[in-house]
């Protein structure tokens, strides 16, 4: 499989003195180099009660490419219910949960064809402005399945499980992969959330699957 280094694919030379040999392809548009999607995860557990975004951009390009990293972008969560209520991450290598060949000394990329590499942040559904959803926007009703009247010893009296009221979430995001490449975009896409104020072990009270939000 061909590589293209920088020098070759970002037409960088190799010192001051020395100009740059290579080319950019003719059939090479920065713009066409990646592509972008994001997906979102509840996580509902004894341990986290959250939700868990992944921006994952993935190489379009026919040849491997290979160059110093440049990660920076953003992930944005909006309500949809009221789009002033937002939630913006920003992305760096720090971000950073799968790449296939990535040194984090030298900050160098290797990535195939049809490869990826995979960004993810947890929301703990706090806005930018500081709103705790779970206490000021969504609206919760008890579950009739898990109700402290029915399992005494699991939830102290007037603490039923409650369920949200089904939200969407517009996620939408960017990210720079190599310097001389163009931003990656992602989305808007939709997320379909129904969230749940408390954990409650599923001996005490049926479990809440992720697929319940209808």
């Amino acid at each position: 499989m061909n590589r293209i280094s920088a020098t070759a694919f970002f037409c960088i030379a190799t010192s001051a003195s020395l100009a740059c040999e290579g080319e950019l392809p003719a059939r090479l548009d920065p713009s066409d180099v990646f592509d972008g999607k994001s997906q979102a995860f509840y996580n509902l557990s004894n341990l986290q009660n959250d939700l868990r975004i992944l921006f994952t951009v993935r190489s379009t390009f026919d040849e491997t490419l290979e160059a110093v990293a440049d990660f920076s972008g953003t992930l944005e969560l909006t309500m949809a219910r009221n789009t002033s209520i937002r939630k913006t991450f920003s992305l760096s290598a720090a971000q950073l949960v799968y790449a296939r060949s990535y040194n984090t000394g030298t900050r160098v990329l290797t990535i195939d064809p049809g490869d990826s590499v995979v960004f993810g942040v947890n929301w703990n559904f706090i806005s930018d402005a500081g709103l705790d959803l779970r206490l000021n926007y969504f609206r919760y009703t008890p579950d009739p399945a898990c109700l402290a009247i029915g399992h005494p010893l699991c939830l102290p009296p007037g603490q039923d499980r409650k369920l949200a009221n089904p939200e969407i979430i517009i996620i939408e995001g960017q990210l720079k992969t190599f310097h001389k490449v163009y931003m990656t975009k992602a989305g808007p896409a939709q997320f379909l959330l129904c969230q749940v104020d408390r954990y409650v072990p599923p001996n005490c009270c049926p479990p809440v699957l992720p697929n319940q939000c209808k």
